[in-house]
């Protein structure tokens, strides 16, 4: 029995339940996983036994079974129709082995459990893994209501949104998407509108401006050229983007991600989705990201960063020069780590 399993066996149907990638492709990793703690083994020892399919979806593991019907198996995406009386084949169908399927993970509507639809019969002793289709539909259900409750918290957690009334929360945390970015991703480039709201679930993001700053060349002359300044970082549970999207302002700096960073995000498109009272609310609660920063302010936080930049070259330098001078090469003779 599934409850019977440990984490490790658990994991071991999982990794079984991908070899069938007619189930593996009708679902995420992540409901696969789950399925694999309510997967039951079945074993038929006789032959010519009626195997009902609409019970939940088979995994043969050993033997092998002739369809009855036609068809056989019922796949999410997949439309179905089934006449009423169901016609029995005759041995005219192939028959299905280890690694097939049959039956559905969504019972058909209309029809019992031990109706014809999607049965086969069994050729001789057999071995299934069953899903059956009320537990597929709990894992569902389980997984949609524990997905809401992150969205909600995430949104609950941003500063902005601490106020806000559960019922406005939980109209955003409806339409939100999850998106991850890998380190050094340009999420928005000063000047253009931002692309989505976006809540920061884990990561952080560097916030950049940019500052015309004379810059020295190889020859000693000093030409004018615009460079990027970190001026801020946005961290986990903080969110950006809502002027930018709401009022169709171009964002006021830029925003790299820093490390793999992972967002709950709102396009344009779906804050189409919310009333006029959650829009209304969403518009007077936030502010734009770093609009506080003057130039100077800017100009004074490149001057700081590029002074620690040339100390910390300076300082490095010196170091290569006492190395070289008196021979020490690191990592041989005395200076080799034990």
């Amino acid at each position: 029995m599934p409850f019977e399993r440990s984490a490790r066996e658990h994991h071991t149907v999982f990794k079984g339940l991908q070899l069938f990638s007619t189930m593996a492709d009708q679902v995420s990793d992540e409901v696969l996983k789950e399925m694999a703690t309510v997967a039951k083994l079945d074993v038929w020892r006789e032959t010519g036994v009626p195997v009902f399919g609409n019970q939940g979806l088979h995994l043969i593991l050993k033997g092998s079974v002739r369809p009855q019907t036609l068809p056989y198996i019922k796949l999410l995406s997949q439309v179905a129709e089934f006449d009423c009386p169901t016609p029995i084949l005759e041995d005219i169908t192939p028959e299905l082995g280890v690694g097939d399927c049959f039956g559905t993970l969504e019972r058909v509507e209309g029809r019992e459990s031990n109706s014809r639809i999607l049965t086969v019969l069994t050729q001789e002793p057999c071995e299934f893994l069953i899903i059956y289709s009320n537990d597929y539909k709990k894992v569902v259900e389980q997984l949609e209501h524990r997905d809401k409750s992150e969205k909600t918290q995430l949104v609950q957690a941003c500063p902005v949104y601490q106020l806000w009334p559960r019922l406005a929360v939980g109209q955003l945390a409806r339409i939100i998407s999850w998106e991850q970015f890998d380190p050094n991703w340009v999420v928005v480039t000063e000047g253009s509108k931002a692309p989505f709201i976006a809540f920061i679930k884990s990561g952080e993001c560097h916030v950049l401006r940019e500052v015309e700053a004379l810059h020295k060349l190889p020859n000693g002359q000093r030409v004018k050229k615009r460079k990027q300044v970190v001026v801020g970082r946005l961290k986990e549970f903080e969110s950006f983007g809502e002027v930018s999207i709401l009022e169709n302002m171009p964002f006021t700096c830029s925003v790299v991600t820093a490390t793999p960073v992972s967002m709950g995000v709102i396009t344009e498109e779906k804050l189409s989705e919310l009333d006029d009272t959650t829009r209304q609310l969403l518009l007077q609660s936030s502010a734009p990201n770093f609009a506080h920063l003057s130039q100077d302010d800017i100009h004074n936080e490149y001057m700081s960063q590029e002074m620690k930049r040339e100390w910390n070259e300076y300082k490095h330098g010196i170091v290569i020069e006492s190395i070289n001078a008196l021979g020490i090469r690191p990592g041989y003779g005395k200076w080799k780590k034990s």
